[in-house]
C-alpha cells in the first residue's frame, strides 16, 4: 500500500515502512521567545500546528505519532490552568464524518507551566496506537487546541491544524475464521469403533465457550493405531455463530484471546479402553465476507501443530468397573500470533475452549467493530 502525502497547516508527513518503538512517556518542551513569524494578534491567541506526522503502522495496526506546537500568537498571556487535563484533542474525519473512536488527547497544561506568555510555545507529541481505520481510506486528521473553548481568545481561527493520511494497516475485524481442518496422529493404541465418541470444537479461547466449528454429534468410527486421520468440523450452530461473519469469530478477537481446540473423549463402553494421541494439528483459514483471503499469507491459511503425546480414556489407577471418571478432555490453545501453547488434560465437566495456561486468559477485550 502506498502512502498519500498531503498535509495542511504547513505540516509534513514522513512514512516509515518498518515498525518503530515509541519511547514512553513523551516529554514536552517549552521554547521561550522564538523568532517571530507573524504579526502578533492583539489580545490572547492560542495557535496549534502539526509539525510532523509519523506513520509507524505495521501490517495489522495503524500507528501514528503526531508532533505538534502550541504557541501564544497574541500580545497577552494565556492562562492554561483552565485545563487540569486535556485541552488538545485529535480526530479522524472522512466524508465529513468524525471517526467514532481514536484521534488522541494531550494535556495543554503541562510541565507545571500554567501561563503561556506572548511568543512562547509548547512542543509535544501525541502517540496514536492501533487506530481502527479502514484500510486504504484517506482521512483528514485534525488537532484542536482549547477544544472545549474555555479560554477566551481574540482569534479562534488558528485553534485547529490539519493533516491528511491514508490508512495502511489491515482491519482484523473484517476477516473471519472461515474453515478448520483437524489432523490427528494416533499412536500405538487406537480409538475403538463405536465404543467411544470423540467431540471436537474450535473457537476463540477463554470466551464464553463459543464454538465456531465443531463435530458436535461425536465421531464414532475407529481411528487406527499409528495412523493419520483428517476431520472437517462443521460450522457451529451456536446462536452467537449463526453467521461466520460475527465479531466473535473475527481475527480481531482471536488476536486478543487466541485460538482454542478442545477434544472430548467419551469412553462409553469399555472401562479399560484408551486412545493414544501423538499430536493434533489444526489448519485454519481466515477470509473476509466476500471470500477474499487475509492479505498476509502467514494468517490467510495456517497450520498449528500441538505435540500431545498422551492418553484419552483409561489411565493406570482408574476404576475399571466404572468409566464415569474417564470422560477426559484435551485442551489446546495458541497465543495471539497463533503459536501453540502446551496442551492440558482435564476431566469432564469443564468449559470447552478453555486454555488455563494462556497469558491472554484474563486480558481485557476490545470490541471488534
Amino acid at each position: 500500500m502506498f502512502f498519500l502525502l498531503a498535509i495542511a497547516s504547513h505540516s509534513q508527513i514522513t512514512v516509515r515502512e518498518q515498525p518503530k518503538k515509541i519511547a514512553q512517556p513523551v516529554n514536552m518542551k517549552i521554547i521561550t521567545n522564538p523568532a517571530p513569524v507573524d504579526q502578533p494578534t492583539q489580545g490572547k491567541d492560542l495557535k496549534i500546528t502539526i509539525d510532523r506526522l509519523d506513520d509507524n503502522s505495521i501490517f495489522d495496526q495503524n500507528n501514528y505519532l503526531v508532533n505538534y506546537t502550541v504557541s501564544n500568537a497574541g500580545t497577552e498571556p494565556v492562562d492554561l490552568s483552565q485545563y487540569y487535563r486535556g485541552g488538545i484533542s485529535g480526530a479522524f474525519i472522512t466524508n465529513g464524518l468524525t471517526h467514532r473512536f481514536g484521534g488522541g488527547e494531550a494535556n495543554l497544561n503541562t510541565n507545571g507551566k500554567s501561563i503561556l506568555q506572548p511568543g512562547e510555545s509548547i512542543k509535544g507529541a501525541l502517540e496514536l496506537p492501533n487506530q481502527n481505520l479502514n484500510t486504504g481510506v484517506t482521512y483528514k486528521y485534525t488537532l484542536t487546541v482549547d477544544d472545549q473553548n474555555r479560554i477566551g481568545e481574540a482569534n479562534e481561527n488558528n485553534n485547529k491544524a490539519e493533516a491528511t493520511i491514508t490508512a495502511r494497516g489491515i482491519r482484523n475485524a473484517d476477516y473471519f475464521l472461515s474453515s478448520a481442518k483437524i489432523t490427528v496422529q494416533t499412536g500405538n493404541d487406537n480409538k475403538e469403533a463405536n465404543n467411544s465418541l470423540v467431540y471436537f470444537s474450535v473457537g476463540v479461547a477463554n470466551y464464553n465457550d463459543h464454538m465456531a466449528f465443531a463435530l458436535a454429534s461425536g465421531y464414532a468410527p475407529e481411528i487406527r493405531a499409528n495412523s493419520t486421520t483428517e476431520l472437517l468440523p462443521n460450522s457451529s450452530l451456536d446462536p452467537d455463530y449463526h453467521s461466520l461473519y460475527s465479531p466473535y469469530n473475527s481475527v480481531c478477537l482471536y488476536k486478543q484471546r487466541g485460538l482454542a481446540v478442545t477434544v472430548f473423549y467419551d469412553n462409553k463402553a469399555w472401562a479399560t479402553d484408551a486412545w493414544k494421541i501423538n499430536s493434533i494439528s489444526v489448519t485454519v483459514e481466515f477470509k473476509d465476507a466476500k471470500g477474499n483471503p487475509y492479505p498476509n499469507p502467514a494468517y490467510a491459511s495456517k497450520t498449528i501443530t500441538f505435540p500431545v503425546n498422551g492418553l484419552l480414556g483409561y489411565r493406570l489407577g482408574d476404576d475399571i468397573t466404572n468409566n464415569k471418571n474417564q470422560l477426559r478432555v484435551l485442551m489446546m490453545g495458541t497465543d495471539e500470533n497463533f503459536n501453540p501453547l502446551p496442551v492440558e488434560f482435564s476431566k469432564y465437566p469443564t468449559m470447552f475452549l478453555q486454555v488455563n495456561n494462556s497469558p491472554l486468559k484474563k486480558a481485557p477485550i476490545v470490541y471488534c467493530y
